[in-house]
């Protein structure tokens, strides 16, 4: 005789399912558990990730979001505050730049992610309070060119690059506060070399890229570039002088409709001549 079970529970789902399909496509808590050599802190960064994604709590309160949701280890047991901190200083300890790669080519393929086209950029994050005895080994809280216009805090500063097919993250990396823009592209362009599994693609960027040491290095592994001339250069102060003294002439190279304006166009032209930077790369 089958007996019956009239008990009820309350199982709270919400988009679980969803994620928990994406994790285990991308194979992360293999990939964790192969990182951290211990399988019960990859599941409680996994648990700590679906928390970030679905609730973002305190780390001392995800303990309880997990039963409300009931995650818990293999093992059978909670995970608690202090298994996660133990968790997060054995993936501080691994080599988390070689994981992160693992991860993404592993999503590139897994996913068919279109790597087309690659969006970058860099943003400080302010700190509030007294930090001290911060980890030599870990980003290190400094002043620095502040976006968010507070020179008077210290910051962050983290660099982003997403594919153009569905914003999908494929970089990332946090940095000392006081790192400029210029002192990451070269950094950057490396990273996205190694994903891309090739160097000949083409790196667009502001004026931050335009160093020559970053030039020359990319340039000198068949990689491509573009970028703005700073004003601070001299070549733009020859270029002004020329233009002064009449001694430029343009020619048009491209007339579209205006994307802002229906009934105008847009006229670009281009200066005629050969103008190059002072490490032969040329300008137009």
């Amino acid at each position: 005789m089958q007996e019956k079970d009239l008990t009820f529970r309350n199982q709270k789902i919400g988009c679980l399912p969803i994620i928990d399909l994406v994790l285990e496509k991308m194979g992360l808590k293999s990939k964790l558990t192969r990182a951290l050599s211990n399988e019960a802190y990859a599941e409680a960064i996994v648990i700590l990730l679906k928390n970030i994604l679905m609730n973002r709590e305190a780390i001392y309160a995800v303990k309880e979001w997990a039963i409300i949701y009931g995650l818990e280890l293999s093992d059978g047991t909670g995970v608690s505050d202090d298994r996660i901190g133990r968790a997060l200083e054995r993936l501080f300890q691994a080599d988390r730049a070689t994981l992160q790669a693992e991860i993404v080519l592993g999503v590139v393929k897994k996913f068919d992610l279109k790597m087309d086209q690659i969006h970058s950029d860099t943003t400080s994050i302010k700190m509030s309070g007294h930090y001290a005895d911060q980890d030599k080994l870990g980003v290190q809280l400094k002043r620095g060119h502040s976006k968010d216009h507070r020179p008077d805090l210290k910051q962050l500063v983290y660099n982003l690059c997403v594919s153009r097919d569905g914003a999908i993250p494929i970089h990332f990396k946090c940095y000392d506060g006081n790192r400029s823009d210029d002192s990451i592209q070269l950094e950057t362009w490396n990273s996205l070399r190694v994903l891309l599994q090739r160097p000949d693609f083409i790196y667009v960027a502001d004026s931050k890229l335009c160093v020559e040491a970053t030039m020359r290095k990319i340039d000198s592994e068949h990689g491509l570039f573009v970028t703005i001339v700073p004003r601070t250069r001299k070549e733009t102060d020859d270029f002004a002088n020329s233009l002064e003294h009449g001694e430029v002439r343009w020619e048009k190279c491209l007339r579209r409709k205006s994307s802002r304006h229906r009934l105008e166009f847009d006229s670009f032209e281009v200066a005629n001549g050969f103008y190059q930077l002072r490490e032969s790369f040329k300008v137009y």
